[in-house]
């Protein structure tokens, strides 16, 4: 047997995985991409798990599939492929004694009803806790495309995060 090289080889064939095998190929480094499962996909993964019943599948994490930024999607022709995101709801969480959370993205009230037979507290700061979570999501969703600065590097962190912003930031202070 003839020994084979590589300018990449990527360990673990879930879905970030695959699209960094895919990006090295794309450029034309000869990649292999390593899984040491039967098959690709990862959180991605669909299966049937219940070996009485292999007409059950279920997905292990497949959301994660719908934050894939568009870039990518784009970048990859991946809907040339058949990729496709089929949104799913209400979020569900049941509990042993019979009563379950729902969470419903675009009805704030069903949501709200839901959460407070549980707790009204809870179900008042939702909005708040939302809105919250987007932000977070806008300042972290566009670093996911940026290689990350250099431990250490003043100039990477205020290159990256902007200290016209944040003047006063430690990390961008001479």
């Amino acid at each position: 047997m003839t020994p084979r090289s590589y300018d990449a080889i990527i360990v673990g064939g879930g879905h970030n995985g695959l699209v960094g095998g895919a990006y090295f190929a794309r450029a034309g480094a000869r990649t292999l991409v390593l899984e040491a499962r039967p098959s690709v996909g990862g959180a991605a993964d669909t299966s049937a798990p219940f070996p009485d019943h292999p007409d059950i599948k279920v997905t292990t994490y497949s959301y994660v599939m719908s934050l894939m930024p568009p870039t990518i999607i784009r970048e990859l022709k991946l809907k040339e492929f058949g990729y496709k995101v089929t949104p799913f709801g209400p979020y569900y969480q049941a509990y042993p004694d019979g009563r379950a959370i729902k969470v419903f993205a675009s009805d704030h009230a069903r949501s709200h009803a839901s959460i407070a037979q549980f707790s009204k507290k809870d179900a008042e700061k939702l909005p708040k806790w939302e809105a919250w979570l987007k932000g977070v999501a806008d300042i972290l969703g566009p670093l996911l495309l940026h290689v990350p600065p250099r431990l250490g590097s003043r100039a990477g962190r205020c290159a990256t995060w902007g200290c016209a912003a944040w003047p006063t930031s430690p990390a961008c202070s001479p």
